[in-house]
């Protein structure tokens, strides 16, 4: 598989670590990372053991309602499995060598989610955009196992489901409207690329002391983060966390009228306790808002909390 490299030059470089499901949020530090190139070997499917590739296609099926099959098998670094599902665009089942699954991410077409997942997903889309129909092509499902933080934006066996609609995200956990993130205009100079997106991720990057992530080709999913400095990591947790909650209120004034016609005038902001650089805005009787910003103290995200 080749290596790609996402260069960015703030602490949000982290929130590809956490996948397509919680792209919106920065952990305090870096995951653990997986780190595969070119150079390793993708395996037939007959070579490897067939409770890895049985424990794969269970969990889809428990999922989707669907059988599917896996196109090729990539061993990692760490004794896991990386199984790509056949003929499906950023689509990949990862099981532990004793055949637990670890993490299930797959991209489905609208036509062919499960019915309940199309009643579910309808009812978020309606709550998001009363009185219009949007439409959707496909939905990203995602779901991983382990032991997180109490804090963690990822919950153990939960289902997430991710649909875009122009340049907005609807993400749904276990069938119930999460979160919307709109992405900012550039009308104030805030325009960020959405950090999972593939086409801002180049191949073969020669930019030094920067923050890299690595990722896998064809998918929104981190292999590995590098810095060319150590201290530059440091550097930039430094940096977010300078940043005041009342200069953040200030910054992220514009975004939220913009996009969701919020005064923000009387809303609390916190800094998240336990990710850096995620602010939360709160006010009794209103929505309720999460963001994430740079180094600039700047927001390149800014969305709806229903949770």
């Amino acid at each position: 598989m080749k290596k790609y490299q996402k260069v960015m030059t703030s602490l949000a470089v982290t929130t590809a670590l956490l996948g397509t499901t919680s792209w919106m949020t920065v952990q305090a530090a870096p995951a653990q990372s997986v780190n595969w190139t070119a150079k390793d070997p993708v395996v037939s499917l007959k070579e490897v053991d067939s409770k890895i590739v049985q424990a794969a296609q269970k969990e889809l099926q428990n999922i989707t309602g669907k059988i599917y099959t896996f196109s090729k098998v990539v061993p990692l670094g760490i004794g896991d499995w990386l199984l790509e599902v056949q003929g499906m665009e950023n689509s990949q089942v990862r099981v532990k060598k004793d055949g637990e699954v670890k993490d299930v991410s797959i991209k489905v077409k609208w036509g062919d989610l499960k019915d309940s997942f199309k009643q579910e997903m309808n009812t978020a889309l309606h709550q998001a955009f009363p009185g219009s129909n949007p439409q959707v092509d496909a939905v990203h499902i995602s779901v991983q196992y382990g032991h997180f933080p109490t804090n963690s934006p990822i919950k153990s066996g939960v289902v997430y489901m991710t649909a875009m609609v122009d340049k907005t995200s609807i993400i749904l956990e276990n069938g119930k409207l999460h979160r919307i993130f709109k992405s900012l205009t550039n009308e104030e100079g805030l325009k960020k690329e959405p950090l999972n997106a593939l086409s801002s991720v180049t191949k073969n990057s020669k930019e030094v002391n920067n923050i890299t992530v690595n990722m896998a080709e064809g998918t929104d999913k981190s292999t590995s983060v590098n810095a060319s400095n150590p201290r530059d990591f440091e550097a930039m947790h430094t940096k977010l966390k300078e940043y005041s909650e009342t200069q953040l209120l200030e910054n992220a004034t514009v975004p939220a009228k913009q996009l969701y016609n919020i005064d923000l005038k009387e809303y609390k902001v916190s800094k998240d306790p336990n990710l850096i650089g995620v602010v939360h805005f709160t006010k009794k009787g209103a929505p309720s808002l999460i963001g994430n910003y740079d180094s600039n103290g700047q927001f390149f995200t800014l969305g709806l909390d229903f949770s």
